[in-house]
């Protein structure tokens, strides 16, 4: 962006959020009533023309042959990040963070986040302007929005943030769309690793570009007008990933992928059919990741369909079954917190042998071994005490 300006991309973006906005209701796949606020001249003037009959029409078809994929793109990943954050509100989030926020309207148009401390953090030139129109919409600025200026590319995110009363212990949903493409390397790596400082358990969402579109950007469609235009605004792409690498870049930094989809795929979830015909902006990508590293045991399980998991527990549960019916005289241990994870009520009482009988089952077992594996390693170390480790 330049200096003493608004960001012009978060200006076209809004744009696209107005369009989609203007459409029936059964029709639009996000609704941002906020959007045609932030809208100056030229670009109020084609939402003036798109109300007129037939003029939506003219509009988008303009805009998708210009800039292929771009609106597509930025009206579906508003509604998903708008669903995403709707789930973690179901989840009990107590703070968004919004980095980089622009032009973003959900800590005025989701009446959930009322409720909320809500951090909208950008730089000044952008955040003056929007404050600006605030203003104009509702008089006094919402006092549940703090507002933290900042300059990614210079600035301390931690001091601004601790400043502005974030709190660390806060379970906390960040937001960080349409920024880390722009930034170096080293800024993307330090905010991520602030990121990683929140409470167990919070979400980020971030949105970044293949790292592809970087080196080779002929192999994606649009990206010659598109790349003009983001000159034409001072602004370009200077950072990406390569998402087969994603899940152990975050983990590097305190983080782990729960979710990566690229344009293609979130089109796909809200256009339906229509999605199909849809081209452009491919390299674009949304990820969740949750703060703290994921247990790499049960990796696979992430990778899983429904029907996938469902066998998963299916699995286990005869598993499980199979050692409490065979529990008697045979075994010599008992496992209630394990037989309590089946849905039908045991008894958790077990039938406990004698000492003879006992004694006489664990030879019997020690023997099976000698038969089953008589190759295996052996050991004199002693059996350890009850309750120790």
């Amino acid at each position: 962006m330049r200096e003493g300006h608004a960001s012009r991309t978060a200006e076209q973006n809004a744009l696209f959020r107005a369009l989609e906005s203007s459409r029936p209701e059964r029709e639009r796949v996000c609704h941002d009533p906020l959007a045609r606020h932030f809208l100056t001249w030229p670009l109020t003037l084609v939402t003036r023309l798109a109300a007129i009959p037939g003029g939506a029409t003219f509009v988008s078809t303009f805009l998708d042959r210009r800039w292929p994929g771009v609106r597509s793109s930025v009206v579906a990943r508003t509604r998903l990040i708008d669903d995403a954050i709707a789930a973690a509100l179901d989840n009990g989030i107590e703070q968004l963070v919004i980095l980089g926020a622009g032009f973003d309207s959900r800590a005025y148009r989701m009446s959930r986040l009322r409720a909320l401390d809500v951090f909208e953090v950008d730089h000044p030139d952008t955040q003056a302007a929007k404050q600006g129109v605030l203003k104009r919409v509702f008089s006094t600025l919402p006092t549940h929005v703090r507002f933290v200026a900042i300059d990614f590319k210079r600035d301390d995110l931690t001091s601004a943030m601790r400043s502005a009363g974030y709190r660390d212990s806060a379970r906390t949903f960040i937001l960080w769309e349409g920024v880390t493409n722009y930034l170096a390397d080293g800024a993307v790596d330090s905010t991520l690793r602030w990121c990683s400082g929140a409470s167990a358990g919070s979400l980020l969402l971030f949105t970044y570009v293949h790292r592809d579109v970087l080196t080779h950007p002929s192999s994606y469609t649009g990206t010659k007008n598109l790349f003009a235009s983001l000159e034409k605004a001072g602004e370009r792409l200077t950072f990406g990933i390569d998402p087969s690498h994603a899940p152990q870049y975050l983990a590097e930094r305190g983080l782990s992928l729960e979710q990566d989809l690229g344009a293609a795929e979130y089109r796909a979830r809200y256009f339906g059919a229509e999605a199909r015909r849809m081209r452009g902006h491919e390299f674009y990508r949304v990820a969740l990741a949750r703060v703290g590293r994921r247990d790499t045991m049960d990796e696979d399980l992430h990778r899983m369909s429904r029907e996938q998991l469902l066998e998963e527990v299916k699995k286990l549960r005869r598993g499980i079954r199979g050692h409490r019916d065979s529990t008697g005289h045979q075994l010599c241990w008992h496992h209630p917190a394990l037989w309590g994870l089946l849905p039908e009520k045991t008894d958790p009482i077990p039938v406990v042998p004698d000492w003879p009988q006992f004694l006489d089952g664990c030879l019997k077992y020690r023997q099976s071994l000698d038969q089953q594996l008589p190759d295996a390693p052996r050991t004199r170390e002693a059996y350890p005490a009850s309750g120790s480790a």
